[in-house]
């Protein structure tokens, strides 16, 4: 039974990765920043709802990158714009959820060794249900080079005229290659 405290996503997100500022009007509920301290467990919403809520998003990238298959020289214009933006997407979900879920030290609470390093499961189009029951969290590197994959295919996929604010372009990626590698340190 998960037991929710935390209701806007933007709170749980605060409260989760500790930038929590209790400013504004906070009406009747004065306590509303202890709580959402205290609603951070295995028995709580805030942390479940990012994992749940982009897995699902990555799960409609992967869906698409199944569907569309290889990419080659016959694969018209429009289903590699599509393709590209469904890397992009996937991309972008999983910079965030590395950077929510990996555990890193610091002089307060220092994580376990046995899992500082460690983000995310990496589920990808060609992933079963057997291979997903047994699909750990992947090492910070590996995730790393996941995504920078991604980003790449994403550049070379992707219309190179396109300007939108509804879709990934260029632009996009290239925002994301500089958070990845700002996070890499690189």
């Amino acid at each position: 039974i998960c037991k929710s405290v935390i209701t806007a996503p933007n709170d749980a997100l605060e409260a989760m990765l500790e930038d929590l500022a209790i400013l504004g009007e906070l009406g009747y509920f004065w306590w509303n920043g202890w709580y959402q301290n205290l609603g951070q467990g295995p028995e709580y919403t805030s942390c479940a709802y990012f994992w749940q809520q982009y897995y699902m998003w990555i799960k409609l990238a992967n869906d698409i990158l199944y569907i569309a298959g290889e990419i080659d020289g016959n694969t018209d214009d429009q289903t590699r714009d599509i393709v590209g933006q469904a890397h992009a997407y996937r991309a972008s979900y999983y910079l965030d959820l590395a950077r929510m879920y990996e555990p890193k030290p610091n002089e307060i609470l220092m994580p376990g060794s046995d899992i500082i390093g460690l983000t995310v499961p990496i589920v990808t189009e060609n992933t079963t249900e057997e291979i997903a029951k047994r699909n750990p969290r992947a090492r910070r590197e590996e995730m790393y080079q996941f995504i920078l994959s991604d980003l790449e295919k994403a550049e070379k996929y992707l219309n190179k005229d396109k300007n939108a604010y509804s879709s990934p372009t260029l632009n996009a990626v290239y925002g994301l290659y500089a958070r990845a590698y700002l996070e890499l340190g690189a």
